[in-house]
C-alpha cells in the first residue's frame, strides 16, 4: 500500500531522489543485515508531477519487503494573465467629455 499525500507544494527547490529515500528508510531483520534500495517513476498531468518510489528491503537470504512512497508537486513558473476593465467602459462612473466640456454618465448626457 503506497504512502500518499506527501505534497511538496509549488516549484520545490529540492526533490527526493532514490538515494535520499533509501537513506531515510530503515529496516531490520532477525538473522542478517538488510540492504535498502529505491527506484522511482515520474508521471505528469498538466502542471502536477507524481513521483512514485518503490523501496525494497532485502536480507542476506534474499527475502524482500517492498513499500511505495508517493510525492506530488506542482511546476508552475508562468505568471497568470490578468485583464482589467478599460477605464472607458463606464461602470456608472461620471467622466468629462473633453470635446463638449460637460459631464456624461454611461452614454446619457447631461448638459
Amino acid at each position: 500500500m503506497p504512502i500518499t499525500g506527501l505534497a511538496l507544494g509549488c516549484n520545490p527547490g529540492t526533490l527526493p531522489e532514490d538515494t535520499s529515500v533509501a537513506a531515510a528508510s530503515s529496516a531490520s531483520d532477525t538473522c542478517s543485515a538488510v540492504m535498502i534500495s529505491a527506484t522511482h517513476i515520474d508521471s505528469t498531468t498538466g502542471c502536477v508531477t507524481t513521483r512514485d518510489f518503490t523501496v525494497v528491503a532485502k536480507d542476506a537470504c534474499l527475502n524482500a519487503t517492498t513499500r511505495h512512497l508517493v510525492y506530488t508537486w506542482t511546476v508552475d513558473t508562468t505568471l497568470p494573465s490578468l485583464t482589467v476593465p478599460d477605464h472607458r467602459a463606464g461602470f456608472g462612473l461620471q467622466s468629462r467629455d473633453p470635446a463638449r466640456g460637460h459631464q456624461r454618465r454611461r452614454g446619457l448626457e447631461r448638459v
